[in-house]
């Protein structure tokens, strides 16, 4: 990955929003689109929703309802949280809660020309 785009991933991961990483960047939401887009193929939203979905995993290996783990991570319900987990890990919360070990990478950070 291009040098350039290191501090835009990492600050779309922190942020909760685009718009949020795009202000703390100081770069406009067209240049930040530009940047991510030409770096790594994928969008700044692509790359948001990845960072909150490994974030989720953490918490759901953890203690607690998945419901307000959905919440808290800003799902609106833990059935958009399964559908997200679903689409990204092609597993649902719970088989993640029950078998950690078998997603540990899940949360590894960094970027990969892989699709997840």
């Amino acid at each position: 990955m291009p040098h350039q785009a290191r501090a835009p991933l990492g600050c779309i991961a922190q942020s909760s929003t685009v718009r949020q990483a795009q202000q703390t960047l100081g770069v406009s939401e067209r240049s930040l689109e530009r940047l991510v887009q030409s770096a790594t193929g994928r969008s700044p939203i692509y790359w948001r929703q990845l960072a909150r979905a490994r974030k989720t995993v953490l918490a759901v290996v953890g203690a607690g309802a998945l419901g307000d783990i959905a919440l808290e991570n800003g799902y609106t319900d833990q059935a958009h949280m399964g559908r997200d987990f679903q689409r990204w890990f092609g597993a649902s919360p719970g088989n993640i809660r029950r078998h950690p070990a078998d997603f540990w990478a899940i949360t590894a950070s960094g970027y990969s020309n892989a699709s997840v």
